[in-house]
């Protein structure tokens, strides 16, 4: 039997797993698993939804293989539960209502939380749910990623990265916040073991974990961070566009970073990585696509009217702007305007907010960038990558297994903790060159934009009639 790690990729909607030779020094099998239980409630899910499928993958590959060690690439910004003595996780998708009392709050600490003030991030959900008598179940301090690691190895810990993105870290000095977590109600007894993303927590104990040899587990990054380590040796940027959008960079100074600008979470002793994020990527393009708006296959960029600007905040937007007040809007139109000039419109402004997280992300990034890495369902669609490429002013490399960097990033991290140095070599699979035959259109798109989301966050379009001039 050939010894192998395995990289769990804890998405959303399903499991990502890939699998490492050790002996050959490279990744042989990826695969994905659906989960079987359906969610509660939009975004809320219990934890052994996640922990059954993970423990069905373990268990496949090693009726075929010597599985050394696993580690995760976890789904980030989630927060769990305990209900009716059953573990409860809220996902980073749960909705969430605007709370003015915790952003006065959090907005004292965005200078060391490296979280902008949002509703996305843990903190601020757990401080808000605090405050209110009809939330039901007790908030536990900790996540998804340390909840699937206390079942399998029976030790509460987390990495730096994923607990960073909960907000309770000042991730200036790499230690937990103490102010704001007893504002939360917890002190640092009660918070899981920090430990590095690539070092072995103990040994899998799970009963239903089917062999009778040590298999190591160690936490790994966050979903996207794992994504951008295996990618690595081709950029220090990568994207991801699937039902969310990401773009991320790995730095060395964080001294002249805008907390408030994008998140800023720890990776090691010298290490973070900076990013930006969309509620607003392939979410919205599939929602199009479900009510016979959007059909790719029909669609024509040479013959579409490029005024039409599409502003996919369906779920407010994120970077630049966080705030949960921006509204899905169209500008341009009219009689003549034809199905292909909405559809297209759709689909570039997708591209053109992937375009503005990178432009915000690329300001604080120092080395390797002269290549952006892009990775998820997203990355299939032609016509989003050629708008992409008509915006952005680098290539734009697509690798091998794009579909499964997280997990291949994890199976990296899982050979890392037990010693091992893995080569990670990606091949390009498809290189799009910059035509930056966009650039000048992106420009408008976004000044208009900028302008819309200061309207946005200064009217109540839900209590008032209003008419833009």
């Amino acid at each position: 039997m050939s010894s192998v790690t395995i990289g769990l990729d804890v998405g959303t909607s399903a499991l990502k797993v890939s699998v490492y030779s050790i002996t050959d020094d490279k990744l042989v099998e990826n695969f994905s698993m659906k989960y079987q239980e359906d969610e509660i409630g939009i975004g809320i899910s219990t934890v052994n939804k996640f922990v059954n499928t993970i423990i069905t993958a373990i268990n496949r590959v090693a009726e075929t293989n010597n599985v050394q060690s696993v580690a995760l690439s976890t789904q980030m910004y989630s927060f769990v539960v305990r209900r009716n003595e059953e573990d409860i996780v809220y996902q980073w998708n749960v909705p969430w209502e605007k709370d003015p009392r915790v952003e006065k709050i959090l907005e004292r600490f965005t200078d060391r939380s490296g979280c902008p003030t949002d509703t996305l991030f843990p903190a601020y959900k757990i401080l808000s749910a605090k405050n209110d008598p009809n939330f039901k179940g007790e908030i536990m301090p900790f996540g998804l990623q340390e909840a699937i690691v206390k079942q399998l190895t029976g030790h509460l810990a987390g990495d730096y990265c994923n607990l960073s993105s909960y907000g309770f870290l000042d991730v200036v000095n790499r230690t937990w916040n103490e102010e704001l977590l007893k504002l939360a109600g917890f002190s640092i007894e009660d918070m899981p073991e920090i430990k590095k993303f690539n070092h072995s927590v103990g040994m899998i104990v799970h009963p239903e974990i089917h062999v009778d040899y040590p298999i190591y587990l160690a936490c790994g990054l966050g979903d996207g961070p794992s994504a951008s380590y295996a990618s690595s040796g081709t950029s220090s940027m990568a994207a991801n566009i699937g039902t969310s959008m990401a773009v991320r960079g790995f730095v060395k100074d964080i001294s002249k970073i805008d907390f408030n600008k994008v998140w800023t979470y720890v990776v090691d002793e010298e290490t973070w990585v900076v990013g930006g994020i969309s509620s607003n990527g392939s979410s919205v393009l599939d929602h199009f696509r479900k009510i016979d708006i959007l059909k790719d296959w029909e669609l024509d960029p040479s013959n579409a009217d490029n005024s039409i600007m599409v502003y996919p905040w369906k779920y407010g937007e994120r970077t630049p702007y966080w705030s949960s007040s921006l509204k899905e809007t169209i500008v341009g139109g009219g009689m003549d305007t034809t199905k292909n000039d909405y559809s297209c419109a759709i689909i570039r402004g997708v591209a053109f907010s992937i375009a503005s997280m990178y432009n915000e992300v690329y300001k604080v990034v120092s080395e390797n960038k002269e290549m952006l890495v892009v990775a998820g369902g997203g990355a299939k669609s032609e016509i989003l990558m050629e708008y992409l490429a008509g915006t952005l002013p680098v290539p734009i490399g697509i690798l091998g297994d794009f579909d499964y960097l997280g997990s291949c990033g994890a199976a990296f991290v899982a050979a890392e903790a037990i010693g091992l140095t893995p080569s990670k070599r990606k091949n390009l699979y498809k290189i799009y060159n910059p035509t930056i035959k966009y650039a000048k259109l992106y420009g408008q798109w976004k000044e208009n934009g900028d302008k819309l989301a200061k309207f946005y966050d200064t009217v109540d379009v839900n209590q008032q009639e209003v008419q833009l001039v």
